[in-house]
């Protein structure tokens, strides 16, 4: 390639790669509202469900109720960090992550649209900011039949 089509293309390959950066994010959140759910809000710790599993630093739960199909994030300790879980569909090809920013004491409640013939599995997190403080082991598979 020569030096004048390098600089000619580089700055347009620089700006397509920032616009597919933008629009990632903005596509995974149209993915999610498309397959069937979302956030309903955030209730106080701790919540109705089972299954639960805690980060090993102890300052997030995550649970699940398959009465509804409910995932609840919990941050559980005054640490100034959040909680987070990945989550996975006996479906899905890719798992999906939520995050609870609200503080100590709250659970993000994320109400899946599930059929009663799939399942579920998830960990527990607790972050600061994008970086990975602790993780528990993954659940196994959670009937979605409640």
């Amino acid at each position: 390639m020569t030096k004048l089509r390098q600089r000619l293309l580089l700055p347009l390959l620089a700006a397509l790669s920032g616009l597919l950066l933008t629009a990632a994010p903005q596509a995974a959140q149209a993915a999610t509202a498309a397959a069937g759910f979302g956030v309903l809000g955030v209730v106080d710790y701790p919540p109705t469900c089972w299954n639960k599993v805690w980060s090993p630093d102890g300052g997030a739960m995550t649970c699940f109720n398959p009465t509804g199909e409910h995932m609840y994030v919990c941050d559980i300790k005054a640490d100034g960090h959040h909680a987070a879980a990945w989550y996975k569909g006996s479906y899905d090809t890719y798992g999906g992550y939520r995050h609870n920013y609200e503080g100590n004491g709250t659970c993000l409640d994320v109400n899946f649209d599930m059929p009663e013939n799939t399942s579920i599995k998830y960990d527990s997190r607790n972050m600061e900011g994008d970086i990975l403080l602790s993780v528990s082991a993954p659940t196994g598979w959670i009937s979605a039949n409640g």
